[in-house]
């Protein structure tokens, strides 16, 4: 005995005609707009649209205006308007009308009045001013005149000398092997909270982003090191600028001795 009745899958109405995607429409009027002596049939047949779908686009288009796909980030676009504008941003990013750049973005939009989020402020920088957010400030210490007087001249005076030695009583070949060089380093409790500024990517080291080091408040923490050609010291740590000269252990280096000869040779 049949079944009364056979299971199908119920049909589907008929839509009306589907809505092409924007992308397309929008190479077909830039095609239609750039098409010089060609005709229209000859650019719908060029990018694969009936004849009739082209001339219907052309009458929407004249009814309704130009339906194009602009980009997200200008100012005649598709989609929700921008929260935040291009100068709102150019204003936050400016040293000299924006004197809170080191600050909190909570502190920058209460200065400016903006009706705005910190999270919309943080997304409309980064997404639209070459990934600009609060980078961590770099820190500079300037050399002295004097200073930097004295390492050129010294550069100046013993450059030509140099490492490899030939002759025993060479000194110009023992020279930089006698050299130590140190360093030395600290931190100031006092100084702790690194410092934060509101910049574009890249724009690291530009004068108005950089902050010098200011002087020693509190108890600092030194720590120096120093290396030479024949000896390398651990990393010493003390509170007296003046107490590390102490720590500096000179390691005079072997006696050179004349290279080796075989029993044969010394035979002969």
């Amino acid at each position: 005995m049949a079944p009364p009745h056979t299971p199908r899958t119920p049909r589907k109405p008929k839509t009306d005609r589907m809505e092409a995607i924007i992308r397309t429409k929008t190479k077909f009027f830039y095609a239609i707009d750039h098409r010089g002596r060609n005709t229209i049939e000859f650019v719908c047949n060029s990018h694969g649209i009936p004849r009739g779908t082209g001339k219907f686009w052309l009458q929407q288009r004249k009814q309704l205006g130009t339906s194009t796909a602009c980009t997200r980030t200008g100012a005649q676009r598709t989609g929700r308007p921008l929260k935040l504008s291009d100068e709102q941003l150019d204003l936050i990013l400016s040293p000299s009308r924006n004197p809170l750049r080191h600050a909190y973005y909570q502190a920058q939009i209460k200065n400016f009045s903006l009706n705005y989020t910190p999270r919309t402020l943080e997304h409309a920088l980064i997404t639209r001013r070459n990934k600009a957010r609060r980078y961590k400030r770099a820190r500079i210490n300037v050399i002295s005149q004097g200073n930097r007087l004295a390492r050129e001249n010294y550069g100046a005076e013993h450059g030509d000398k140099h490492l490899d030695l030939q002759d025993p009583d060479d000194f110009p070949g023992l020279f930089w092997k006698h050299i130590g060089f140190a360093d030395e380093a600290y931190k100031d409790p006092s100084d702790m909270h690194p410092s934060y500024v509101t910049r574009e990517q890249g724009t690291r080291y530009e004068p108005e982003n950089l902050i010098e080091i200011p002087p020693k408040q509190g108890v600092a923490l030194h720590f120096a090191a120093w290396v030479s050609w024949y000896y390398r010291s651990d990393l010493i740590f003390y509170n007296n600028p003046a107490e590390w000269i102490s720590h500096i252990e000179v390691e005079h280096p072997n006696r050179i001795r004349p290279p080796k000869k075989w029993k044969k040779e010394t035979q002969k």
